[in-house]
């Protein structure tokens, strides 16, 4: 594995999510099939303004909702080991009586779905992968394959012989690019069709089709912020009939600057006392009076509005709103596990995200035609869910 162990290092020092993420690209990749491409939202940006412009990741994960949408879309199906399949059930019965059929994975399993060969584990393959999708809508895997003439299979129409996959290395977004072609590159070196294998997310990119919804959050969080340490304005009053020398009155007379001082050394130490971390306390002298000129924000409404940001970022990663804890006055926000014990992050979550890299690893560049590459879920098959973990062979 001289080569693919070389490329797999270079990409393991390089990271999946540190300092290779902050580098700038070298050209523009399309968003997915669905969007408008970066450069058109650049130009959008010119003209409807800076709203327009992309968020960056590190941007989008300072929202506390959008990082723990990715914790629910990258770690669950992570945890789960992908097996192939060639279409042979078994029937089992569940704990009602009924009678089902359940796939039946291949005797000898592919031992690149779960071991890397280097210092990159499995789960973390598909976890990179998974954030790859949900924030830039395309992730990229490295193969290595063969070289023994017999290992691998026929394609679907006979006329070519594809090399069995031997390893698997999830590519940084940094490390790879669409070239002018359309074809992939890694360090701008062009992948032929069997060299890698492409993700598309299921949906639109987050840092696309969300960038409102991110920069709407921050946002509100920010004002938030500062409306927990929103000061009132206050009016100092005096309520004695003793008229105030000017500052700069140098022919005034004794009491009338006397009075000033006074005043002055008044709103001194107030202004002091609202600096001071054990809180303000401050005393009045007799003829003067405090008094508050309009009141605080609304906290209640900031609260809301940061539950309905948790909400819109639901919706765009098919999370419902109780899993990203947001609370409300309203029982439908209120969480709530199903009468079965199944949970709704591994039913709805997995649903779409588990299914985007299954469909793209059953291909027949990647496995026999015929065949398929799925996550064992046989673990979560169980009602209600014993929150066991699946058997993983090493």
């Amino acid at each position: 594995m001289g080569i693919f162990s070389g490329l797999m290092r270079r990409f393991e020092t390089n990271g999946g999510h540190g300092s290779s993420r902050l580098a700038r690209r070298s050209s523009v990749r399309p968003a997915t099939p669905h969007t408008t491409s970066n450069l058109q939202s650049v130009v959008y940006a010119d003209a409807l303004g800076a709203e327009h412009t992309l968020v960056s990741r590190e941007e989008a994960m300072l929202v506390p909702a959008v990082a723990n949408a990715r914790w629910l879309i990258c770690y669950p199906v992570s945890g789960q080991p992908l097996k192939e399949y060639d279409g042979t059930t078994r029937s089992v019965t569940d704990a009602a009586g009924a009678a089902r059929d359940i796939p039946v994975p291949v005797a000898d399993q592919p031992e690149w779905l779960t071991n890397t060969g280097g210092q990159e584990p499995w789960q973390f393959r598909t976890a990179d992968t998974l954030d790859d999708m949900l924030f830039e809508g395309w992730s990229l895997w490295k193969l290595e394959r063969s070289t023994k003439p017999d290992d691998g299979w026929q394609s679907r129409d006979g006329s070519t012989f594809i090399p069995a996959i031997t390893g698997a290395v999830h590519v940084p977004l940094d490390r790879w690019d669409f070239n002018s072609d359309d074809e992939i590159t890694i360090d701008s070196e062009v992948q032929g069709e069997l060299d890698v294998i492409l993700f598309r997310s299921p949906t639109d990119p987050l840092l696309v089709a969300g960038r409102r919804t991110i920069r709407g959050a921050a946002e509100l969080e920010d004002r938030w912020l500062r409306a927990l340490a929103a000061i009132p304005v206050v009016e100092i009053k005096q309520d004695e009939d003793i008229e105030l020398a000017e500052p700069d009155d140098e022919d005034a007379d004794p009491e009338s600057r006397e009075a000033m001082d006074e005043a002055q050394g008044i709103v001194d130490d107030y202004v002091k006392a609202r600096t001071d971390p054990n809180g303000a306390v401050v005393f009045t002298p007799y003829g003067y009076s405090l008094n508050a000129v309009g009141q605080q924000a609304n906290h209640e409404l900031y609260i809301e509005g940061r539950n309905f940001q948790a909400i819109d970022v639901g919706r765009h990663t098919a999370i419902a709103a109780n899993m990203l804890s947001a609370s409300g006055v309203t029982a439908s926000l209120t969480y709530e596990t199903k009468k079965d014990g199944r949970s709704d992050v591994r039913d709805l979550v997995q649903g779409v995200w588990a299914m985007a890299l299954s469909a793209h690893l059953s291909l027949d560049t990647v496995c026999a035609p015929g065949h398929s590459i799925a996550f064992d879920l046989s673990n979560l098959a169980e009602q209600p869910d014993d929150g066991a973990g699946p058997n993983v062979e090493d």
